[in-house]
């Protein structure tokens, strides 16, 4: 996004979570184990989930303050797709998985 292409710092929150991959979901279910050795790693709550996030997409000016929470702000909707809905205003940038 455009967004992100300034210099100026964004504060960024992830939320929510992807789910497993449809390799996963769509095992038989006599490999239900499988669904507690294989992490949902990219999710909003674990921290790797977010770095892995950042990374991928090289957001260099993104930075997490967990002194804000961008859940409780009135944002308005700049993309909404199947799977995410990204919010922001300013500085800030919430970002919400389905």
């Amino acid at each position: 996004m455009e967004v992100f292409l300034s210099e100026e710092p964004m504060v960024v929150r992830i939320t929510g979570i992807i789910g497993y991959s449809p390799v996963i979901q769509n095992m038989p279910q006599n490999y239900n184990i499988l669904n507690r050795l294989v992490p949902i790693t990219f999710q909003g709550s674990w921290w790797w989930g977010q770095a892995d996030f950042y990374q991928y997409y090289d957001l260099k000016n993104a930075a997490e303050d967990p002194s804000v929470d961008l859940t409780t702000y009135d944002l308005p909707v700049l993309e909404e797709h199947m799977y995410h809905v990204i919010r922001g205003k300013d500085t800030y940038m919430l970002i919400e998985l389905k």
